[in-house]
Order: C-alpha cells, then structure tokens, then sequence
C-alpha cells in the first residue's frame, strides 16, 4: 500500500510540472495583419528638411517591387524630393504589432538631396492604420480606408434541377409601396491638404489690368520661413513680372484646408504699379490642382513655367554684378554693391568688391552648390538653387550664415534672392553658346 501511494505522489507532480510549462509557455502575440497590410497612401508625420526647421507632413505611397516593400514620397522636401523613395525593406508574409521590420531609410539635405542611405531603420506595425519608423520619430496614418485582400471563393456546385410540376398561380394582389424616405445629404468633411500644397508653378484666370493686358498669368510661389508668396513669371502693367501678386502669413501650427485661407493681395496701376495692397483677399482650396480668389474672380490650376527660354549654360553666374537690396544696421534705407563671383568645384562663390560694415569688402556674401544633375550641365530657368548668405553687424561683421536662401534665375542677365530682397543684373554683356541658341530657339527663343 505505501509503495502505491509513492506511485501516485510522483504522477500527480509530474502533471503538475507539465502543466506550468504550459502557462510559461502561452503569451500575448499581438494583432496579426496579412502581406498586403501596407499597401497604399498614408499621411507621414515627422519628416524635417534643415537643421532648425520644424516637423512637415508629407503623403508616401508604399507598393511591393521584387520582395520588397517601397515608400516613395508623394509630395517632397529640399532634402528628398517627391518621387524619391524615402525607405525600403524586405516584405514579410505577415506584420504582428509586436514586430520591427528592417528598412533602409534615405537622406540628404538641401543642397545635395537624397544623398545617402542608412539601415538603422525599423517598421513597427501600431494597428490596422497606424505605424511607425523608429529611430526617426516617422509616424504614418493610412490616407483613406484599406481595400480588403480578395479572397478566393470557393466553388459551389448547384443543385440538379427538378422541374416542377405545372402550377396555376394566381397574380398577387396589388401593393402601393409608399414612397422613399430620402435622407438628408451628409456634410462634406473639412480636407486637410500637406503644408506644401501650394509650391511650384501655376496658371491664373482673371486678371485685369487694362485692354493690352492679359487676362491669364503665370505665378510661382515659393515658401519662406514666416509666409509664401505667389510671383508673377510675365506680369502686367498693374504688377510687374518679378514681383507679388498676393501672399500667405503662416502660423506655426497652420495647414492649408478648404475653408478660407486669409491673404494680402497687391494691387497698382499702368501708371503707378504695385503701389498699394489689401487684406480683402480669401483663398478658397477646390482640390489637389485648383485654388481661387473668390472675391477678386481669378481661378488658379496648377502648370509649370512656360519653355521659352528655360535653358542657361553652366557658366551662367560667372563675372561681376551689381546687387540691389543690401542692409547693414548702420546705414539707412538699401545699398547697391558689387559682387564678383566664381567656381570652385561645382560651388558658385559671390564676393563683395564693395563692401560694407556687416559684410566688409573681401568677404563672400552668399555661396550655392550646382548639382551634377543638372542635364548637360545647364541650369533650368524652374530651378531654384540652394544658397547660403553671410551676414553680421558693424561691431561683429561676417559674423553669422543663413541657410534660407535660394537663387531664382530671371532671365539671361538677371537673378534674385527673394528672402534677402536682393536682385542682381550682370555688369556687362554675355554671349549665349551657340548650340543653346539653336535649343532656345526651337523652344520659342529669348
């Protein structure tokens, strides 16, 4: 009898050990997404472009190319601009919450974009619609609701057929239905559109001027760090070409929607142009390439600049110039200076042959990169090239850099730096290479 009950002592321990290994064993494994889990646009929240430049939102579209998933950006920054793709990694069979997918993430900055890659990158799954990139502070929302994976549907076979036998049926009596219940129409929901929705080139529609003016303008607008500003490409008697017609003060938290968005629009006359301005000016978003000025009848859709005379060759720059719109703290109202600038290296190096007390003669007053890719080494009138600017004061000059600069080509003997009201004309004459002769003509000349 006491050798049976040793027997049963060691099988209920036994059971007992089997079975705590089980609870050991069991654990939270996180919600499971199928393959096509990622497939889509989604809202990404984080992406910033410079050193001291604040969090901008930006539209990715992730599709699956030859064992991989692949981010490219739907609208872009300076560092790496839309179309590029902003990280990659290999696909999985499925994507748990409680997982981290390795990715290779894009980089670069503004003045050479899209430069570099680095593969301390995770994917990490939140929930149906949300994820994250971490060791970037990347975090993405899906644009729209997800289209289901098609599922194969199993094959039904019918049922013989039994032909029944003939049946005289007497028609149903009549019913009057009443009449439909017609719900009222839901409210369109407020859209919000990406920070940059408005750069780059477009066509407006209803400007006036006088007889001789057109009634259709080109504009490019442009961000800054306090607002954007819309500048006219031809222009009319009214607003010359070169400068605003209208512009947006930005707000740290602000986004552009569909509702109303306050602007300063510049008005003037054949005989004193641009000469005053109104805060009367509301922009109303329609969609993705079309705004309005309601209040002043003008429609924008969105273009791009006219080819005529978009090509210059890579030599643009070199000589002297002459500036207009330089400050110093010390001086009142602007000065006009002389700057002469050069290459070293692909980088253009403007330096002051007049000078003054922030910025003395002898010294750069601003410098810029020309990418390699530029085509045949010309420089696309569209283009905006990248710039640094020095400035300083009388007791500390030279003292400070700024990189929100940019370098807008006007024509053959004409540029700008928009954000430092700086405009340079070429002293002297310049020969355009015969071959560009050709090219420009062809596109509709100088």
């Amino acid at each position: 009898m006491k050798l049976f009950l040793n027997v049963l002592l060691i099988a209920l321990l036994f059971a007992s050990h089997v079975t705590s290994n089980k609870l050991e064993l069991s654990s939270d494994t996180g919600a499971v997404f199928d393959k096509n889990w990622m497939l889509g646009v989604w809202i990404g929240k984080g992406y910033k472009c410079g050193l001291f430049s604040r969090s901008i939102d930006e539209d990715i579209n992730v599709t699956y190319e030859g064992g991989e998933f692949v981010a490219t950006k739907i609208n872009g920054d300076a560092c790496v601009n839309s179309g590029i793709v902003t990280f990659r990694g290999s696909l999985s069979n499925e994507y748990d919450t409680n997982g981290r997918y390795k990715c290779v993430i894009t980089l670069g900055n503004a003045f050479r974009p899209q430069s570099s890659h680095n593969s301390n990158c995770n994917v990490v799954p939140i929930d149906e619609n949300n994820f994250k990139v971490v060791n970037w502070n990347l975090t993405f929302t899906r644009k729209g609701p997800r289209v289901p994976l098609e599922l194969p549907k199993p094959v039904v076979t019918p049922p013989p057929v039994v032909t029944p036998p003939p049946t005289v049926i007497s028609p149903p009596p009549t019913v009057i239905s009443p009449p439909p219940v017609i719900a009222p129409p839901t409210p369109a929901p407020v859209r919000i559109y990406p920070h940059n929705f408005f750069l780059g080139f477009w066509i407006g529609d209803g400007y006036r001027c006088n007889t001789t003016s057109p009634t259709k303008e080109d504009v490019h607008i442009s961000y800054g760090d306090n607002e954007w500003s819309a500048v006219k490409v031809h222009g009319d008697d009214c607003v010359n070409k070169g400068k605003v017609t209208f512009k947006v003060t930005l707000q740290p938290d602000w986004r552009p929607d569909s509702r109303r968005i306050p602007c300063i629009l510049t008005l003037g006359s054949p005989s004193k142009p641009q000469s005053s301005s109104t805060d009367k000016c509301y922009i109303d978003i329609v969609d993705d390439n079309k705004f309005i000025l309601k209040d002043w009848g003008i429609t924008f859709v969105r273009g791009r600049l006219p080819t005529p005379g978009l090509i210059y060759p890579y030599e643009y720059f070199l000589g002297g110039w002459i500036g207009k719109g330089y400050t110093c703290s010390n001086v009142e109202g602007m000065m006009t200076q002389e700057v002469e600038i050069n290459y070293n290296e692909g980088t253009f190096i403007a330096t002051k042959i007049q000078g003054d007390d922030c910025v003395n003669e002898g010294q750069v007053s601003f410098s810029g990169v020309l990418q390699e890719r530029f085509e045949y080494c010309k420089i696309h009138k569209t283009y905006h090239i990248p710039c640094s600017i020095f400035f300083g004061t009388p007791t500390n000059p030279h003292s400070a850099l700024s990189i929100t600069c940019r370098v807008e080509i006007l024509d053959v003997d004409t540029f700008r730096i928009p954000q430092w009201n700086l405009l340079f004309r070429r002293k002297g004459c310049f020969t355009m290479p015969k071959e560009l002769e050709k090219e420009n003509e062809a596109l509709g000349g100088f």
